[in-house]
């Protein structure tokens, strides 16, 4: 019982004790006042490090326009500075640009990182000096003139740090096979997402023999045919996700013995629009695709994807990998019985079992009907 009270008279002892060290004398807050007013608070007081700091969350054509004349320390600061430059040029008029170019791009043009460029003048304007930006890492080109794509994909070849790539082309070109090419060349290349328009069938691309690419996420804003995508493929062995806007063609097995050089690595794979029957796209996934984890597809059809059966085939057998499944088929069908077959095919326990599920609505356009069947909550 006495060890319990002298323990609560030490506790009280300790309390008390924390409360004097709590208490602020007015003294003391007019010596704090005093320290405070006498230190500099100003943001251009702020040091070197800090400031670099900052800068990394702006865009480097803002922290020009309100540094770079401000004074001569900030002056030494932006002349100095080791960090990345990440440069975007999509609003700029023709006279403002000139300056930003003369300014701040040829200046720091071996510390670019990253360039994003939207106006085709600022572009014809910069693929000149392309070459230069040894440190550059990340490229948008957006609006591109067909006429400019030769010498900038010249200049990109020569990029060592070059991981990350948009080009989006204006205009439809006869072929874009050399120019796919060229983008196989680039050394270290991770990510690549193009819009070459072509208004005639490609010949098919030889073969993969030297060199191959080491592109991981490929997006491709465009029609391309299945027998020169096969071709492709043989370029790009770490291959993980792969975007299609369109696939038209017909499955032709060209490859014979050589289906070991193609990599069987891709697991993402998505289709905005596929043309080719569903005989072809079974066969291309059996013998190209068989480790996919992530397919997207859509079509308009007249039957064949629309039969849930055949896909819940495909995927057992050929893609047991097949984590998530997106589908979405709009179809003309008159039949009411028919589209409750369809709506039941794919509420079968195989897709039950799996968690995909899917809607089917209806709609009529003049005498015709139509369903419109799709997935939801595909990523889980």
């Amino acid at each position: 019982m006495k060890e319990i009270k002298r323990q609560r008279e030490e506790n009280l002892k300790d309390s008390d004790h924390k409360k004097q060290k709590l208490q602020v004398k007015p003294n003391d807050l007019n010596k704090f006042d005093d320290l405070i007013s006498s230190q500099p608070t100003s943001f251009e007081y702020l040091p070197n490090e800090i400031m670099y700091k900052i800068f990394e969350y702006l865009n480097f054509h803002h922290i020009y326009i309100a540094f770079s004349n401000l004074n001569i320390r900030f002056e030494n600061l932006l002349r100095n500075s080791k960090q990345h430059v990440e440069v975007s040029c999509s609003s700029m008029s023709k006279s403002t640009f000139e300056y930003y170019h003369k300014q701040i791009l040829i200046p720091n043009q071996y510390q670019m990182r990253s360039l994003h460029v939207t106006n085709p003048f600022i572009i014809n304007s910069i693929w000149k000096s392309l070459s230069n930006f040894i440190q550059l890492e990340i490229l948008h080109l957006n609006n591109v003139d067909k006429r400019q794509l030769k010498n900038i994909f010249k200049d990109l070849i020569s990029l060592p740090k070059l991981s990350s790539l948009t080009i989006l082309c204006i205009e439809s070109m006869k072929t874009a096979n050399h120019y796919f090419l060229d983008i196989f060349q680039i050394p270290n290349l991770k990510y690549c997402k193009v819009k070459l328009i072509t208004s005639a069938h490609d010949e098919i691309l030889p073969f993969c023999s030297k060199n191959a690419s080491p592109i991981e996420h490929f997006i491709i804003e465009d029609n391309i045919y299945l027998e020169n995508l096969i071709s492709f493929l043989s370029y790009l062995p770490q291959l993980h996700r792969l975007s299609i806007d369109r696939l038209s063609g017909k499955f032709v097995n060209q490859m014979n013995n050589r289906n070991s050089i193609l990599s069987n690595n891709l697991t993402h794979l998505s289709i905005k629009k596929t043309m080719i029957s569903m005989n072809c796209f079974e066969l291309f996934i059996q013998n190209y695709f068989t480790r996919l984890q992530v397919l997207n597809i859509s079509r308009e059809c007249v039957g064949e994807y629309i039969n849930g059966f055949r896909w819940e085939q495909l995927i057992s057998t050929s893609i047991q990998n097949l984590k998530s499944f997106a589908l979405q088929i709009n179809c003309k069908i008159n039949d009411l019985l028919m589209r409750e077959n369809i709506i039941q095919q794919f509420q079968s326990p195989f897709w039950q079992e799996k968690q995909w599920f899917f809607v089917c609505s209806s709609y009529s356009i003049m005498f015709d009907s139509y369903i419109n069947l799709y997935s939801i909550n595909p990523y889980r």
